[in-house]
């Protein structure tokens, strides 16, 4: 079977390489023909089209390998491979990336994410309102506050702002 480029997936070389392998293992002697690899809401895809003619237990046996290495994408920085998070960009874009590649991708302002004594600046930090960064037991204390926030933007700000 033949494997859709992924030169832009630079981080995730190592988990697709393995992926495919795996696939390879899996299928035997059936043959099918991958459609896409891609990253989308900040995890891992590929596809793949199956005859008819392959077992479905073949099938479901790589679908949950399939599914295993697109929830550990979600935790590998798209760009070096190392530790990451998922990341919010305005709701435009979710990606996984570490800190540091993380600031490098210019990340848009979160503004619009305030709270009682509190705001998401557009390093992903929290702050209060006179510019100060949080404490950790601050963090800790706005734990269930996600009014008008995605999950994701909550968890990377949290993690940020403790560092």
């Amino acid at each position: 079977m033949r494997v859709p480029t992924y030169s832009h997936l630079v981080g995730w070389r190592t988990l697709i390489d393995r992926l495919i392998h795996d696939i390879d293992l899996a299928r035997g002697v059936h043959a099918g023909e991958y459609y896409e690899l891609k990253e989308k809401y900040g995890s891992l895809r590929l596809g793949i089209d199956w005859p008819l003619t392959v077992p479905s237990d073949v099938v479901d046996r790589i679908e949950a390998l399939i599914e295993q290495a697109e929830t550990s994408s979600e935790g590998i920085c798209i760009d070096c491979g190392a530790p990451a998070i998922l990341y919010d960009w305005n709701g435009y874009w979710i990606a996984p990336c570490c800190p540091t590649h993380a600031r490098s991708r210019a990340m848009t302002s979160t503004a619009e994410y305030k709270g009682d004594g509190w705001r998401l600046g557009s390093d992903f930090k929290l702050y209060d309102t006179e510019q100060r960064l949080l404490s950790a037991d601050a963090v800790s204390q706005l734990d269930g506050y996600l009014e008008g926030m995605e999950a994701d933007t909550w968890r990377a700000a949290k993690w940020l702002t403790k560092r």
